[in-house]
């Protein structure tokens, strides 16, 4: 048995309580030869017992001494006991309550000990399971979230697929080679949609903004995060565009592009 799990058993307060069964005290003898940080642990249970044992021990009410001799009277015609058997009878009998009264607050501590033992096991099983069912909350919300966008995905999908979508590929600038994107653009209904293959990792407080070039003026095409792989809808008009491009601005975007910070950028065929 390993030292933490011997600790928990409760074995090493039985047997100082001397209320192990042999086989138990053969075990917890060879748990303090084995792990000598035990012997100290056991002299500080050990104490503790003596302490509680003091603290509530209780003296025999006054009086007690004569009601006994009071009972120790005797016919005339029987000789009267010595003095010192009294005495004694006195001793062995106070001798015996203080036992009784050790015994009884003992054996009171050690079920109140293996109580606490079982009731802080069953706090911990109630914590797990408390751990548990939030897991399971939170995985079934993920799980319905994750439904909700793949539905949103494959709806997205079939609309660049069903109606009359131009596919242009951005590929990256010198200061980010393996920068990939591809927009969707409806011409007739405006609509921009972008799918990130291959970008690069966004600075902290930094979003990507798309930016449709018409008539030789950038025109600002909306802000996104790194959602690899998820198309993206602009909710802006970009007109006749003739060229795409990403740049990395400041969370919130820009009102012109900062050209240094060009990631991907992509001419419309045909324009």
């Amino acid at each position: 048995m390993k030292l933490e799990e011997f600790k928990e058993s409760g074995l090493l307060e039985l047997y100082a309580l001397n209320a192990c069964s042999p086989d138990e005290k053969v075990l917890v003898e060879e748990h303090l030869e084995l792990y000598p940080s035990l012997l100290i642990e056991l002299d500080e249970i050990s104490a503790a017992l003596e302490n509680y044992s003091e603290l509530y021990a209780e003296m025999p009410p006054k009086g007690l001494d004569l009601k006994i001799k009071n009972q120790l009277v005797f016919k005339p015609e029987i000789k009267v006991i010595p003095t010192i058997a009294k005495n004694d009878a006195h001793k062995n009998y106070l001798n015996f309550y203080k036992i009784s009264l050790a015994a009884s607050l003992l054996a009171v501590l050690g079920l109140s000990i293996i109580l606490y033992f079982t009731q802080s096991k069953l706090k911990d099983t109630e914590k797990q399971l408390a751990s548990l069912n939030q897991e399971k909350v939170l995985l079934s919300e993920n799980v319905n979230r994750a439904s909700i966008e793949l539905a949103d995905l494959n709806q997205n999908f079939k609309k660049i697929s069903a109606e009359d979508f131009i596919q242009i590929k951005l590929t990256g600038t010198e200061k980010y080679p393996t920068a990939q994107m591809k927009v969707y653009w409806n011409k007739e209904s405006k609509e921009t949609f972008i799918s990130l293959i291959q970008i690069p990792q966004l600075p902290l407080g930094k979003q990507f903004q798309l930016w449709a070039l018409v008539n030789g003026k950038p025109i600002n095409a909306g802000v996104f995060d790194s959602l690899q792989g998820i198309l993206i809808l602009s909710d802006i008009s970009t007109l006749q565009a003739d060229l795409f491009a990403v740049t990395i601005e400041d969370k919130g975007g820009s009102v012109s592009p900062t050209l240094s910070e060009m990631v991907v950028a992509g001419k419309v065929i045909g324009s």
